[in-house]
């Protein structure tokens, strides 16, 4: 009788020792659990808070110092507005404002936006993608410089249009001196009459790429007018010279190819550059 006592208590206490053992286990798995969704949450947010900070070769303490994003949004029965944009801190350099009120007063400018939308003007050279209802009309940007001598900003705006998944986009690149508080457009950058010049390597790499580049194969080749109207639609990163265009104009929209880069050592390094 007392053997079998012995035998059921310790059947009981096995019991109780796995019964703690299990919830030790899960309350592990848990914590593990939310410590996955934690770190999930802050890699997403760690990943939102850099989308505009892609950036090449910058000073990140100017950069912090000197750029701010506002945004603006909006939504209408018809159409959905919305805006991040950047703007220089004016306290630390006064000829920043020059920077700024492009920005305000003619790029954003909120009415012609809205006019383009409800008279589908400036939608996309897509066929189909102007029947659609509701619009949302994206304005972002992306830094590709930023250093005490020159910031150079990809402006798009995107246009999505109900039940489609592809984005129309239209490109303005900014390229300011923030020594001189200017703007560096072309003629800045190179020498007066080297527009062929350029435009022939420009073309050149084009056609490269859709020789040789599957995604670029429905890519239409660079024609000299089509390159005098983008001349100033360029970014500078470390190492290349990006000419942008706006959908359709040498790709189709499907492609998503809006840019050809050159190196900057085959332009700023040739007797026809400013710089």
């Amino acid at each position: 009788m007392k053997n079998k006592l012995n035998y059921l208590l310790s059947i009981f206490l096995l019991i109780i020792l796995t019964l703690g053992s299990c919830k030790k286990e899960k309350s592990a798995l848990l914590a593990d659990h939310l410590l996955d969704i934690q770190q999930k949450e802050l890699s997403e947010t760690n990943s939102k808070s850099e989308y505009s900070n892609d950036f090449i070769n910058v000073d990140e303490k100017i950069l912090e110092n000197k750029i701010t994003t506002k945004s603006f949004y909006k939504n209408e029965d018809s159409y959905i507005i919305d805006y991040r944009y950047p703007v220089l801190d004016v306290k630390q350099n006064r000829t920043f404002k020059k920077f700024n009120d492009f920005i305000t007063n003619q790029y954003l400018d909120y009415s012609i936006s809205v006019k383009d939308i409800i008279n589908k003007q400036k939608l996309s050279c897509q066929i189909g993608y102007d029947q659609t209802e509701r619009l949302k009309r994206l304005i972002n940007y992306k830094i590709y410089t930023n250093n005490s001598k020159v910031l150079s900003i990809l402006l798009y705006k995107a246009n999505h249009y109900a039940n489609e998944n592809q984005y129309s986009y239209l490109f303005k690149t900014l390229n300011f001196d923030t020594s001189k508080g200017d703007f560096i457009f072309f003629n800045t950058l190179f020498r007066e009459g080297t527009e062929r010049a350029v435009f022939e390597l420009v073309r050149k790499a084009l056609k490269e790429k859709i020789q040789t580049d599957q995604n670029f194969e429905q890519c239409s080749e660079l024609t000299y007018d089509t390159f005098l109207a983008y001349k100033d639609n360029f970014v500078i990163d470390k190492n290349t010279i990006k000419f942008y265009f706006d959908d359709c104009v040498i790709c189709p929209v499907y492609s998503g190819n809006y840019f050809v880069e050159i190196s900057r050592s085959d332009i700023l390094d040739k007797p026809y550059s400013n710089f």
